[in-house]
């Protein structure tokens, strides 16, 4: 819906799109369904990479108060977690609260991510 103005009352719409006629859920499975039974290829595995990388950038963005390119991205060797795949069910939580119960947060323009 497109408002009028920044009022959201139901009497204030300027535009309203067409109601689907089908779940959008449900059309993204009926397709995958379809490549299965007619043995065609269907891979998503790019546009799904692509969609996160574009979250974790602007993550790092607002984190870090910067804006962060692609190809900086690219050349990225930030970990979250030093060592991730060594972490057992017994090893101690990557990240601790400190004597309040408080985990640090991120401070844009001090905050390194990238």
């Amino acid at each position: 819906m497109i408002f009028k103005d920044q009022h959201t009352e139901r009497d204030n719409v300027a535009w309203r799109p067409e109601k689907e006629t089908v779940n959008p859920w449900q059309a993204e499975w009926d397709v995958l369904l379809s490549a299965i039974r007619n043995d065609k290829p269907h891979n998503e595995v790019r546009r799904a990479a692509l969609s996160n990388l574009g979250a974790i950038m602007g993550r790092a963005a607002v984190h870090m108060g910067r804006v962060i390119t692609w190809d900086e991205m690219m050349a990225s060797k930030f970990q979250f977690c030093a060592d991730v795949g060594k972490l057992t069910a017994s090893s101690p939580a990557p990240v601790q609260a400190d004597a309040q119960g408080r985990y640090p947060a991120p401070v844009p323009g001090a905050w390194v991510e990238v």
